[in-house]
């Protein structure tokens, strides 16, 4: 169920939008809104049936082609039930292939039209206002809920990615050790004298941080060893990690939308 907070905000949206209706039927709106929120069982009941139904559809739209534009169409016919006359059958909505919550819609549709029922045959346009109004704040309210709580799980996910162990930062930062060193064994065994001299020091600082006390490495990976895997002194940790964080500022799927092809480059200036 929507907490208070929440139920609040819908009541208040609702009262808004029927401000928005022709003058002469303002006051009457008005009092049937009043009476339809005094109905705690009924309002309730309808906040629950629109939720559960957003919630559903969201999740059965939320692959394929065009999945907004099929999540809007299917919302608008389950919303659509509750605006029938009472001589008409949800069945004509849902002619071949009825939905699994047919049952909770034909009670809420009962409880609505027996709502229906206590106003003039002359009223039941009203009614079908304030249906559609609720239906179109609930919709509102739902949307924006759900995009913030999507908002939220990015954040957390990014930030989860963030906080990696330090056995991650030791595991590539050997394996990068180990291609570093490779590389430049290789180089230097066929490049000019400057450039040896170079690649000498360089060598000399990649072994430095190659560690060979190996009580520091994860369990699983110690009785791996046999005397041959570069591992980072774990000083250097806080390195990786820092330089790690940067790069994910920019390597994420905003900054592929942001940047395109030119991810490689602006990686580069960081």
């Amino acid at each position: 169920m929507l907490n208070k907070s929440q139920r609040t905000e819908i009541i208040e949206s609702i009262k808004k939008l029927s401000e928005q209706v022709k003058f002469s039927e303002q006051d009457f709106l008005k009092t049937m809104l009043e009476a339809l929120l005094q109905n705690e069982h009924l309002f309730n009941s309808l906040i629950e049936h629109h939720r559960t139904t957003f919630i559903n559809l969201y999740i059965q739209f939320s692959k394929g082609k065009e999945k907004y534009l099929r999540f809007q169409l299917a919302w608008h016919k389950h919303c659509s039930a509750l605006l029938l006359s009472k001589e008409l059958s949800i069945n004509c909505i849902f002619p071949s292939s009825p939905p699994n919550d047919i049952k909770e819609i034909s009670d809420v549709r009962q409880l609505w039209l027996c709502f229906c029922d206590a106003y003039p045959s002359t009223e039941q346009e009203n009614c079908k206002k304030i249906m559609i109004l609720l239906s179109s704040v609930l919709y509102d309210v739902l949307l924006q809920n759900m995009h913030m709580c999507n908002a939220q799980l990015s954040t957390f996910t990014a930030t989860s990615s963030n906080c990696d162990s330090d056995d991650v930062y030791v595991r590539f930062g050997g394996a990068t050790l180990s291609s570093m060193l490779h590389l430049r064994y290789k180089d230097i065994r066929r490049c000019s004298e400057k450039r040896r001299d170079t690649i000498s020091k360089e060598i000399q600082i990649l072994q430095a941080i190659n560690t060979k006390e190996k009580s520091s490495m994860p369990q699983y990976l110690q009785y791996r060893d046999n005397g041959y895997m570069y591992m980072p002194n774990t000083v250097f940790v806080p390195f990786f990690r820092a330089i790690d964080n940067c790069i994910k500022e920019v390597v994420n799927e905003h900054g592929f939308h942001e940047h395109g092809d030119d991810m490689i480059k602006v990686n580069e200036l960081i």
